[in-house]
C-alpha cells in the first residue's frame, strides 16, 4: 500500500469534484494552480462561478498500487 501525499490527495480532490459537475451538466475548467484560491471554473447556463476545493480525505488513507 502507498500512502498518497497531500498535494496528490488535493489534486484528485479536484478532479473528482470537476468529473462530478461535468456528470451533472457543468462545463468545467480545471487551473491547476494557475490562479490563486481558485481551483475550477464552473459554467452552466451563461453564470460563472469560481470554485475552490477543500482536501478529501477518504476512510481508507492507503491506495494499492
Amino acid at each position: 500500500m502507498i500512502k498518497l501525499e497531500k498535494n496528490q490527495t488535493g489534486i484528485a480532490s479536484e478532479f473528482y469534484v470537476a468529473g462530478e459537475l461535468s456528470r451533472l451538466g457543468y462545463n468545467v475548467s480545471v487551473t491547476f494552480g494557475n490562479t490563486k484560491s481558485i481551483d475550477l471554473l464552473v459554467e452552466k447556463n451563461g453564470k460563472t462561478k469560481a470554485v475552490q476545493v477543500k482536501e478529501f480525505k477518504p476512510l481508507n488513507q492507503s491506495v494499492g498500487i
